[in-house]
């Protein structure tokens, strides 16, 4: 089991703090606390060795269990850098305005479940933070966006089982918008969270292409003069509105929140597309034009 917010807690350890007050202080900043129950007991221990345990100088873990933390060992912050807690570390220390702005996104409720449903349907840290500036007139830059992502709420290394148990510890109204966003509702979740929907260039092709085709059947069908011109119009577009939206979608396999939907056994619904009985009554469209060229 995992915690999306499990470097955070890795610093809280190099602090000092024990399971107590570890969980303490991940509740006065929103965050889930570490299980304590006893099928998720050894959560903190393995946590806790993933530090004490690693080829860290006695020097640096000493100044990690010291109370009075006045002196910093050499080499203090490039081994840091090594764990992934440099920034934390910059922080406590007053030397770092990214991790500072990141906080304060984390202590605003609003801001908060709104970058993490953004990171869960793997928007980039440049249109989070575009969002989060418009909506809510935050400077936050996109380097604490990316920090948020490290400390606060990774999804990449969430399992399963992970999500379940993380889901039943945020608040429910969070839990609803995080499970629309895990489940890949994305245009229902931008509408609920007031956030411009991204335009798909795919989704413009697959509408068009539809849109083809119901015209190509309307002519099909039609005795008009000219209709069988206008059913071959109709019937190139589709092919070729069609064949964009194939090439298109592609890229989208690589989404994540299908990513973690297949994780959760969710089933995909695709769209439609279009199928053998069109390709065939298009394709003979095609061969009636060529007859017809070749004839005149």
């Amino acid at each position: 089991m995992r915690l999306p917010h499990e470097r955070y807690i890795r610093f809280l350890i190099t602090s000092g703090l024990d399971l107590e007050e570890t969980n303490e202080h991940l509740q006065d900043k929103g965050l889930p606390p570490c299980p304590v129950d006893d099928e998720q007991s050894e959560y903190w221990d393995q946590q806790y060795s993933i530090l004490f345990e690693s080829s860290v100088p006695k020097s640096i873990k000493a100044f990690w269990e010291s109370a009075e933390k006045k002196k910093f060992p050499e080499g203090f912050f490039e081994y840091m850098n090594t764990l992934g807690l440099k920034e934390a570390w910059a922080y406590n220390v007053g030397k770092s305005r990214y991790f500072t702005i990141a906080v304060d996104a984390l202590e605003d409720e609003d801001i908060c479940i709104g970058i993490r449903c953004l990171l869960t349907l793997r928007a980039a840290p440049e249109e989070i933070s575009a969002i989060i500036n418009s909506k809510f007139g935050m400077v936050l830059p996109k380097e604490s966006v990316t920090l948020f992502k490290e400390y606060f709420y990774d999804p990449r290394i969430m399992s399963r089982r992970s999500w379940r148990h993380y889901l039943r510890a945020v608040p429910s109204e969070h839990r609803n918008l995080l499970y629309k966003a895990i489940s890949g509702r994305e245009v229902e979740l931008r509408a609920e969270l007031d956030y411009p929907n991204k335009i798909s260039v795919a989704d413009h092709y697959q509408k068009l292409h539809i849109y083809a085709m119901e015209k190509f059947n309307t002519y099909r069908t039609s005795s008009g003069p000219n209709a069988d011109q206008h059913a071959i119009k109709w019937a190139g577009i589709a092919m070729s509105a069609g064949d964009k939206y194939e090439k298109l979608k592609l890229g989208d396999t690589a989404d994540f929140s299908k990513d973690i939907q297949m994780e959760f056994a969710f089933v995909d619904t695709d769209f439609a597309m279009i199928g053998e009985e069109n390709l065939e009554e298009i394709q003979k469209a095609n061969e009636m034009s060529e007859n017809e060229n070749d004839e005149k």
